[in-house]
């Protein structure tokens, strides 16, 4: 691993994001409009899925100009949510383009990604959160203890006694 200081922290999806960052942007929710947070949290998880998957492309295309760029852009996003160690690896990556140690970026995006994927467990438990709250339910990782693969973090199907699906979350019926 390159500096990023991941190798010890890979499975642990609780502190992968700082919820001081991302609980600040709470003060530009609107009165009457739908969740802000879960609004960024499903653009970023949607956005970083895209960008990574260019990032390698870009890599094998040897376009090391749109892969800083690319890189620089997801810095910036992941930073904004509280993924301060997503926002660092980015930032190597950017650097190790522009000194064109394209094996080291390559290692990088592979490290991008395994924490990526630690972001969006932690993030998919504050959506959970925020979404059973809007419902009136209580969440069934609201104790913050939760740890579990993150294939495992997938919403559930919340279903009332005999009714259809009323609605996905990780609410407790």
């Amino acid at each position: 691993m390159i500096g990023t200081g991941l190798d010890s922290t890979r499975h642990s999806v609780v502190d992968a994001i700082d919820l001081s960052v991302l609980i600040s942007l709470e003060g530009a929710q609107a009165d009457g409009e739908p969740d802000l947070i879960v609004e960024l949290i499903d653009l970023y998880l949607e956005d970083t899925s895209r960008k990574l998957a260019a990032m390698s492309e870009l890599l094998a295309k040897r376009d090391t100009l749109s892969l800083e760029q690319a890189a620089h852009a997801l810095k910036g996003s992941s930073a904004t949510l509280g993924a301060a160690r997503t926002a660092r690896t980015c930032e190597g990556i950017e650097q190790m383009t522009r000194n064109g140690s394209l094996a080291a970026c390559a290692e990088l995006i592979i490290e991008a990604n395994w924490e990526f994927a630690r972001v969006r467990g932690s993030l998919l438990i504050e959506r959970s959160k925020r979404i059973c709250q809007a419902l009136g339910e209580p969440a069934a990782i609201a104790d913050g203890s939760f740890e579990a693969e993150v294939d495992e973090l997938n919403v559930f199907t919340h279903v009332k006694a005999g009714n259809e699906p009323k609605v996905r979350s990780n609410c407790y019926a």
